[in-house]
């Protein structure tokens, strides 16, 4: 969890002094926080069929390119592990165990400006196995995206 936000922490940091890096290199993205207040809480991805809720998320995206090759880094976690009516009460809980890591990755060549092949890798990683509802949320694909 500590090498996740410090992790975040220093992309932040390099996004806000690389942004504009020299030359055909750049680096862009975003780090987001967030809150789910009760009653909105999040069912995050691996989590299908299990009373498991998020309070809280951290969210970032970034993404590397040099001329034509790119790769894109996507993590997500998810904390708090709320259940309601776990507790035989009515109250809400606020506390930040770690739920759920989602990550995403894709790396690839951009063809044209309006065209880019990819591959693409995503991920659920789940810190207690007893969280984990049947096998990991897993996939990898290819993919071909036209943009106008």
């Amino acid at each position: 969890m500590k090498k996740i936000v410090i992790f975040l922490m220093l992309v932040a940091v390099a996004l806000g002094t690389t942004n504009a890096a020299a030359g055909d290199f750049s680096l862009q993205g975003y780090i987001e926080a967030g809150f789910y207040p009760p009653g909105n809480e999040f069912n995050p991805p691996g989590t299908r069929g299990l009373v498991r809720v998020a309070r809280y998320a951290l969210r970032a995206k970034i993404r590397a390119k040099y001329k034509r090759i790119f790769i894109n880094y996507e993590p997500k976690l998810y904390l708090g592990d709320n259940r309601p009516g776990q507790c035989g009460c009515s109250e809400q809980s606020y506390n930040a165990p770690t739920l759920v890591y989602y990550q995403r990755i894709d790396f690839g060549f951009q063809v044209s400006k309006e065209m880019y092949i990819y591959i693409e890798t995503a991920r659920t990683f789940w810190p207690r196995p007893s969280l984990a509802d049947g096998d990991p949320y897993m996939y990898n694909g290819i993919y071909v995206r036209y943009t106008f």
